[in-house]
């Protein structure tokens, strides 16, 4: 499989919980939600994030998933639970600052949730399975226009980052793509390497276990490990851009 970076675009994953009262909290077991089905990115990271926390709070971090409705099923769950602090929701962008600006919600991110922490900050990668002829940008773009409303991305559902960032390939490119929304990072990487999809914007954790399965070669997922990835992916945006032809992606 063929693994393209393209520019600086990030996934952030964030821990929202109600208003906490308990001045002994915790002492009890704590329910961490996840929005997204088991596989995914978001999953990954909370199990990382859920053992730091059973590490510093001295108590169980149950992860939940709880996929579903663009993760809004999840977050809803988190949104109507008691506010004592005991369920807490690994959110990403999408359900928190994106989707209350495309939908009706059931929840009120305002006033239903208390920011904690940012837990991660992850670059996405563009994923292109082998068939398609393109080994740059340039001639994923080229491709693109040649085949107009042919191309497929597929992404974690509607309004997440992965959605945003083919969307923002097309615009800035000026190309005519098929947006195939699944119900969380897990099912696409599934399709995609399965061939029913042509490309995706990924989190790296969700294609890591992928690519390899299928024999490509991928970075190691240490902290400093990462950290040395993207200082040196980072130096081949603007080229990589500017090879694409695609403007405004400042």
């Amino acid at each position: 499989m063929k693994r393209k970076t393209v520019w600086g675009l990030g996934v952030l994953a964030m821990l929202f919980v109600a208003a906490v009262n308990a001045q002994d909290f915790p002492n009890k077991s704590v329910r961490l939600v996840v929005p997204a089905p088991p596989g995914g990115g978001l999953d990954l990271i909370a199990r990382v994030v859920g053992q730091k926390m059973n590490d510093g709070l001295k108590q169980i971090v149950l992860a939940d998933n709880r996929p579903g409705a663009n993760d809004v099923i999840g977050t809803n769950i988190v949104a109507k639970a008691a506010p004592d602090g005991y369920t807490m929701l690994l959110a990403a962008a999408g359900e928190i600052a994106v989707l209350p600006h495309l939908q009706k919600l059931p929840y009120n991110v305002d006033k239903d949730f208390a920011p904690l922490s940012l837990a991660v900050i992850i670059p996405l990668i563009l994923v292109v399975h082998p068939t398609a002829p393109a080994m740059t940008v340039q001639e994923l773009v080229s491709l693109a226009k040649a085949r107009p409303g042919q191309i497929t991305y597929a992404s974690a559902g509607t309004g997440g980052a992965q959605h945003l960032a083919g969307e923002l390939l097309k615009i800035t490119a000026k190309v005519d793509l098929v947006h195939v929304p699944y119900k969380g990072g897990g099912p696409a990487i599934v399709d995609l390497v399965g061939g029913y999809v042509s490309m995706l914007f990924s989190e790296l954790p969700d294609v890591k276990s992928q690519l390899t399965g299928v024999g490509a070669a991928v970075v190691g997922f240490s902290v400093e490990e990462l950290a040395g990835f993207v200082h040196a992916e980072s130096k081949k945006f603007a080229w990589l851009v500017k090879e694409s032809g695609a403007k405004g992606t400042d």
